[in-house]
């Protein structure tokens, strides 16, 4: 069942669920283009909500609904090369959480390892670990920076199933997976799964 919230986009009810044949599940609460954002603090080697509440410890692991490596000028940082996850968090909402730079890097061997074993980013449990660096400045000093590497866990044909129930029942509601400010015209894809681009331009919200 669907209902509209107070701006007019569609969110699925919390207690709806949907089955395959072989599992049912809980559908996750998300209003289109607004998934819940969390953060990786390069500087601070801190996962985060919204950059205000801190999640315990160096590491943080999800199951990809959706994905996306690009590369684009967004959220007034410059033109990069970023990677974008989308997925179900502890309190059944949809979330994303972006990296980029060397985390990047790191995130593109991983995926080099899964081709070469048949695996796909979608059929694995995701764990990024803040690891710290340092770097040495021209004046002789030398800062410290942190750099997410990843390691997975491969999920069984039930969670495949589970996470693939989510998505189509999401996109039949058509409640399509994407992040609202972080879509541009001029976004570079490479690499793509279940992630929709409602148009050249992000939709307008009359609040």
């Amino acid at each position: 069942m669907k209902k509209t919230n107070e701006i007019g986009a569609n969110v699925q009810d919390e207690q709806t669920t949907a089955a395959n044949g072989t599992a049912t599940v809980k559908m996750p609460k998300y209003m289109i283009g607004m998934p819940k954002q969390y953060r990786f603090d390069a500087k601070a080697g801190q996962f985060n909500i919204n950059g205000t509440i801190q999640i315990k410890g160096n590491s943080f692991t999800f199951t990809p609904l959706a994905y996306r490596i690009f590369a684009d000028d967004i959220l007034q940082m410059g033109a990069k090369k970023w990677v974008e996850f989308f997925f179900v968090d502890e309190k059944n909402c949809v979330s994303a959480i972006l990296f980029h730079g060397y985390s990047l890097d790191n995130l593109l061997k991983l995926n080099s390892e899964l081709f070469y074993d048949d695996i796909t980013l979608d059929k694995v449990r995701v764990t990024a670990t803040a690891v710290s660096h340092t770097k040495k400045l021209a004046d002789g000093k030398s800062t410290t920076y942190y750099v997410a590497e990843f390691s997975y866990e491969v999920l069984t044909d039930k969670e495949v199933a589970e996470v693939e129930e989510i998505v189509s029942t999401l996109h039949e509601n058509q409640q399509y997976i994407y992040r609202r400010d972080t879509l541009t015209e001029f976004a570079d894809i490479t690499i793509s799964h279940n992630f929709y681009n409602p148009g050249s331009e992000p939709e307008k919200i009359d609040f």
